[in-house]
């Protein structure tokens, strides 16, 4: 009986410690899966700022963009569930 419960003790000290380890790795991998995706944001941060300040209307149109023929906007109206407008 006595050996039976050292043994379950053993093998469960085992078993938890062999979660501690994984989820030691798992936290290293995702740190270093973090750090490469701010280095990725910051590359693609540099891209938009540099593409933004060199944008103008003449530039938009060579690459294929007009002028919209009707403009739209978003409005702050909301319906509820009678489709009742709220304001």
């Amino acid at each position: 009986m006595l050996i039976g419960a050292l043994l379950c003790t053993f093998l469960l000290y085992g078993y938890f410690v062999q979660l501690s380890i994984q989820a030691i790795l798992q936290r290293s991998e995702t740190a270093r899966e973090v750090k490469e995706l701010n280095v990725a944001l910051g590359e693609l941060e540099s891209e938009y700022n540099t593409e933004r300040t060199t944008l103008t209307y003449a530039r938009a149109r060579l690459l294929g963009f007009s002028e919209p023929e009707k403009r739209s906007f978003a409005t702050r109206i909301q319906l509820s569930q009678r489709d009742e407008v709220i304001r």
